[in-house]
């Protein structure tokens, strides 16, 4: 993944751990977490670590799923993991619905000192032509997709059946249209912006913190290198 994203010389990548990320504090304008949260072993430490690396006045998103009962889709995905692969395999998909409460992303990003807090529920509807080949398609990248392709022909058809069945309410004209629901939350860190700060050049970075679920061993960590412009007028970035 690093070495794909390596190919864009404007940004620079760095590998290390979310819950104690290799910068410096009050190095970064903007932090963005992308589905990345639920999995870190110390949510707390991780967006404390965030704040940290965060400079005043900056901002930070982060995004997760909501609760699996709420995902139609991975639902009936996750119960024919559990019925043809096992309760172990069954655990793996469940993680990343595990952080899915307003109370519980707001704790955190509370008891980061973070301010300005809001959380916010978006809804959107995933689209594919059949619902098999979604089914299909998403079981070719998942942490227990070895024991998906270690079925027999026969299985693993089953497996696919088992998942279209359950979806099948979803399925239009155009083909599968499945609802999936987000949770947003946003937040900044006391203090001036850097452009409050000064009329003059204003440093912009932005930071990505993403964990990889394939693994669940290592966070990687990226942000962009700083860039320069000169605004028409000191504003917030």
């Amino acid at each position: 993944m690093l070495t794909a994203a390596r190919r864009n010389p404007q940004i620079a990548w760095h590998q290390g751990s979310a819950t104690e990320l290799p910068f410096a504090e009050a190095t970064f304008d903007v932090v963005l977490c992308q589905q990345g949260l639920q999995y870190f072993p110390d949510r707390d430490k991780a967006m404390k670590e965030m704040a940290r690396v965060l400079a005043p006045g900056g901002r930070i998103a982060l995004n997760v799923w909501g609760a699996l009962e709420r995902q139609p889709f991975f639902m009936a995905l996750v119960d024919a993991i559990a019925t043809f692969l096992g309760a172990d395999a069954r655990s793996a998909l469940e993680l990343p619905f595990s952080l899915n409460t307003a109370e519980e992303l707001r704790k955190l990003a509370q008891d980061a000192r973070l301010r300005n807090i809001r959380v916010r529920f978006e809804h959107r509807t995933t689209r594919y032509p059949t619902a098999a080949g979604l089914v299909t398609g998403f079981m070719g990248a998942t942490p227990v997709t070895a024991q998906f392709l270690a079925l027999s022909d026969d299985h693993r058809q089953a497996f696919v059946t088992h998942v279209v069945e359950r979806i099948a309410s979803y399925v239009d004209d155009a083909g599968l249209a499945v609802p999936q629901e987000n949770h947003f939350l946003t937040a900044s860190k006391s203090g001036l912006t850097r452009s409050a700060l000064s009329d003059r050049s204003v440093h912009c970075r932005t930071s990505a913190v993403i964990k990889c679920p394939q693994t669940q061993q290592k966070d990687v960590v990226g942000f962009f290198r700083p860039s320069v412009f000169r605004p028409a007028r000191s504003r917030a970035v």
